[in-house]
């Protein structure tokens, strides 16, 4: 939300759908040794993913992240991420974003 709020067209995040398919964070993924599979070319250590219930997994992931971005944009009062501006956002008056804030109604004291 805070990037769509300081103008950003669009959020790339592929954490959330690692997380989905299963990953353990095992931190080899540079080193074709995943050991759940997801990010490796080695046959044998992808047969641990299991497709039919990993796309069910990413299904839901994206189906409620949809849902927890309606909300807010309903909650901030917009119908689209397009109407979001600066003016949505919360800052606080020691955040070093406040100069650059020129609605002093936006900024907490």
């Amino acid at each position: 939300m805070v990037a769509f709020c300081l103008g950003a067209d669009a959020v790339y995040s592929a954490r959330g759908f690692m997380l989905a398919l299963g990953c353990i964070q095992a931190l080899q993924c540079g080193n074709n040794t995943c050991p759940v599979g997801i990010t490796t070319h080695d046959p044998e250590l992808q047969r641990g993913i299991d497709i039919g219930v990993k796309s069910d997994r990413v299904s839901n992931y994206v189906h409620n992240l949809e849902h927890d971005l309606e909300e807010l944009l309903s909650a901030s009062g917009c119908r689209s991420v397009h109407e979001l501006s600066f003016d949505h956002l919360y800052i606080p008056s020691e955040s070093t974003l406040a100069p650059y804030v020129t609605n002093s109604s936006t900024v907490a004291v």
